[in-house]
């Protein structure tokens, strides 16, 4: 439980300079990692009662990192089905990808799916055969992870929509590099 000052970009000890400073809440809870500015507190008190509040939303399961309170299949056929149907043309080939995503994560959170389970599905699906008794195609699994990536970025969106602090930080970063014809 770590309640903390920083000043000028250093952590400062006690109350620090009146007035000056942000506080910082920084604590590990449920395999949260959770390290956050408070900004609208002035002392530590008022730190010590938002990272109370922080933690008692996910005791009760609400603090939605990423979409991440949702299994995994709940959420493609709720988020990501819905915006392919609406925005792409090809829509019928990622619900088609989806499934195998889906029987795989199934009972899983978005938060919960790491690199490690994304590398075990990769090499299981490699290892199945086709319905035609073939071996299945590096290519096929490399266009199911595309439909996984999306769904994360889908999954990312949400929780930024949410934030509207984080959302133009990351309009600017994403795409924002200028390109020059050269000679």
């Amino acid at each position: 439980m770590a309640v903390w000052k920083r000043y000028n970009g250093k952590r400062v000890k006690g109350e620090g300079p009146k007035g000056k400073g942000t506080w910082i809440v920084e604590f590990r809870l449920r395999g949260h990692y959770i390290k956050e500015a408070i900004p609208e507190a002035r002392t530590k008190q008022e730190a010590e009662q938002a990272q109370t509040k922080i933690k008692r939303d996910i005791f009760d399961d609400k603090y939605n990192r990423a979409a991440g309170n949702k299994d995994f299949a709940e959420f493609v056929d709720e988020v990501f089905v819905p915006w392919a149907k609406a925005s792409k043309r090809s829509w019928q080939d990622d619900e088609e990808r989806s499934r195998p995503l889906k029987a795989f994560f199934k009972a899983m959170r978005l938060r919960d799916i790491t690199p490690m389970l994304i590398e075990k599905y990769k090499q299981q699906r490699l290892n199945t055969t086709t319905l035609h008794k073939r071996k299945r195609s590096p290519a096929t699994v490399n266009r199911e992870l595309q439909v996984l990536s999306k769904v994360f970025f889908h999954g990312l969106r949400q929780r930024i929509g949410r934030n509207e602090s984080n959302a133009a930080s990351t309009q600017a970063s994403r795409g924002s590099s200028a390109r020059a014809l050269s000679d």
